[in-house]
């Protein structure tokens, strides 16, 4: 049986993690991978564990949020098949793991989806159609996560402000329905030339 809280917290612990070493790494490329200014590099980089877990246990929402919608998608899917180079194994499994999570849901349910993930209907079902080797031949091609954090600095920190056990409440009341207009532009995505 499909249990998307268990599967989301392990998501979301695992990204976090994986998101904080890239942000430690000496080579500073995490603000090109995720797409995210510095400040907020500098916050990922010196999160906790135990603030790790606690967004992970707490909040009922994906802490990652796809680089593509349902309009930039198939460019992405068009742009693996063109043949460009292959992006780093680490990079390339992180980005199976988190594309496949994000179409299980979808194919579970698209109204979980839209809020699990903060996106519209179409760009749910366009990833609830994607196959496993679709997922896996542009995971191969990427040069940058499939998914972004969701929160900036500022975000994660005033959530974390909160007292356990009220910070996914405190999340739900400030999240828009879904990625407002222009925000698949902001999650532009780099394609290995």
């Amino acid at each position: 049986m499909f249990d998307a809280s268990s599967s989301l917290r392990v998501a979301n612990l695992t990204s976090l993690m994986w998101l904080r070493e890239q942000c430690r790494a000496p080579d500073e490329q995490a603000a090109s991978l995720f797409g995210i200014d510095d400040d907020t590099v500098r916050f990922y980089r010196d999160l906790s564990d135990v603030a790790i877990e606690a967004l992970s246990r707490e909040l009922d929402v994906s802490l990652f949020v796809p680089r593509f919608d349902n309009k930039t998608l198939p460019a992405a899917l068009d742009a693996e098949c063109s043949g460009h180079a292959q992006a780093a194994t680490g990079l390339a499994l992180h980005n199976i793991a988190s594309l496949q999570a994000l179409c299980d849901v979808c194919r579970h349910s698209v109204a979980e989806a839209t809020w699990i993930y903060r996106i519209n209907r179409e760009t749910a079902e366009a990833y609830a159609a994607l196959d496993h080797d679709q997922v896996v031949s542009l995971s191969r091609t990427l040069t940058a996560c499939a998914l972004l954090p969701r929160y900036d600095a500022s975000g994660a920190a005033r959530i974390l402000d909160r007292p356990a056990g009220s910070r996914a409440l405190f999340a739900a009341a400030y999240e828009p329905d879904t990625a407002p207009t222009g925000e698949a532009a902001r999650r532009s995505f780099h394609l290995a030339h």
